[in-house]
């Protein structure tokens, strides 16, 4: 019997290469086989949750809350602007969406139709006059030879 009720011996039997833990180190020789024992589970979550602590422990707070500060002021400034050459990203889309602006009134008024209209035009006579020239310069070099 032990203090919280039935002792018991549990055998589990795991490969070497699980084993992680070393024997003990006994400066006597024992008289019988030594069957090394390994921690239960609740030690090794307790071990785990301190280990946890210890890494939390070591992390430096003040340092990365300088740097994700100065992370939101480096965004701050590229969103605004600092006031001086940068205009921010905020000033550019608004510059942006006037020039999307102006395009859209330009292709709704249907300006770019006739604009194309007239293009197509130009091109048709340009080509009438440089195949009425090409008829005349042929008759030019008959007549020359």
């Amino acid at each position: 019997m032990g203090i919280t009720g039935v002792n018991y011996i549990e055998f589990d039997f795991l490969p070497k290469s699980a084993s992680q833990y070393t024997e003990l180190p006994y400066s006597w020789k024992p008289k019988y086989p030594v069957i090394p024992s390994f921690p239960n589970q609740a030690d090794e979550i307790i071990f785990g949750i301190q280990k946890l602590i210890d890494g939390m422990n070591q992390i430096n707070i003040d340092g990365t809350q300088q740097k994700f500060d100065q992370l939101l002021g480096n965004l701050n400034s590229l969103m605004a602007g600092d006031g001086k050459n940068n205009q921010g990203l905020i000033n550019s889309v608004k510059d942006l969406n006037v020039i999307l602006e102006r395009i859209a009134k330009v292709t709704d008024k249907d300006e770019l139709n006739v604009l194309m209209r007239e293009l197509v035009g130009a091109m048709v006579s340009l080509r009438q006059t440089i195949t009425t020239m090409q008829g005349d310069t042929q008759l030019t070099i008959e007549n020359l030879k």
